[in-house]
């Protein structure tokens, strides 16, 4: 009997101690104003909200962006040379697409270029060569007589560049598989164009329109263009003239803008060798 009565306040003890512990225990507060008592665990706090909270050094899942945007150089300058860099950067990528064998993505990029094309000018086949090359047709004066140049550079876009101090109308003649990107007009008075394919874009600068950009060169001496080119490259965002035509008046009936003229290809060679 004696036994169980010590067992009995044993058990009551042991059960009643830690409460007795714990109201002689000064409370604590901590960082966060949580008060609980000396020596025990802190209360962790229920966080209530959507989702369970995401332990320490777990970052959000973050969208990954295709590796075409990320890739997306920063265009510089006017609206015309950020508008067909990134143009002709989508075609780069295509190219590259095709080359390394990733079809499905290729074919939908094609179709994000052809949207992009129609919008800029009209559809067509993205060309074998995507680097374009600009080709300068220019004079002082060409009298009271209009100029005709034909393109027939099918073998990359062409940028086609008209230029003339004075006020000239220039009737362009391209043949079926010669793609003219756009052509820019530029010389102190304005500048004509008729003949082009429906959906070209024509971009003038002359002292008649009030622009401050406007330039113009003329003659076979490449010295002489340097001006010119510099505008150039600020219009198309850094793209070299390739071939210059021209003299102070003009005197031919036709100028051709191609392999067909053979002072055109001496100057194509010097660039490839250069």
């Amino acid at each position: 009997m004696y036994q169980i009565s010590v067992l009995i306040v044993v058990g009551i003890v042991s059960v009643s101690l830690p409460g007795v512990l714990n109201i002689s225990q000064p409370e604590v507060a901590d960082e966060n104003g949580e008060t609980y008592v000396a020596g025990a665990e802190p209360k962790k706090t229920v966080v209530r909200g959507r989702g369970r909270p995401k332990p320490d050094g777990l970052r959000y899942r973050t969208r990954l962006y295709p590796a075409l945007e990320k890739e997306t150089p920063r265009l510089a300058g006017p609206p015309l040379a950020r508008v067909y860099q990134y143009l002709l950067h989508l075609r780069r990528q295509h190219t590259d697409l095709v080359d390394a064998g990733e079809v499905k993505k290729a074919k939908k990029l094609q179709r994000r270029i052809s949207e992009f094309e129609r919008r800029f000018r009209y559809p067509v086949p993205t060309p074998q060569n995507v680097d374009p090359r600009v080709h300068a047709v220019g004079f002082y004066s060409a009298g009271q007589k209009p100029v005709r140049v034909r393109v027939t550079d099918n073998a990359t876009p062409v940028v086609l560049v008209l230029t003339a101090y004075e006020s000239v109308t220039w009737i362009i003649d391209a043949c079926d598989d010669a793609q003219i990107d756009f052509v820019i007009c530029t010389g102190y008075h304005k500048q004509i164009v008729d003949g082009l394919p429906q959906g070209v874009p024509v971009f003038s600068y002359s002292y008649d329109d009030r622009s401050h950009e406007y330039a113009y060169a003329y003659g076979s001496e490449r010295a002489k263009w340097e001006n010119l080119e510099d505008s150039v490259r600020t219009w198309t965002g850094g793209l070299d003239v390739s071939t210059v035509a021209g003299s102070y008046s003009a005197t031919k009936e036709l100028y051709v803008v191609g392999p067909d003229d053979p002072d055109w290809r001496v100057q194509m060679l010097d660039c490839d060798i250069q």
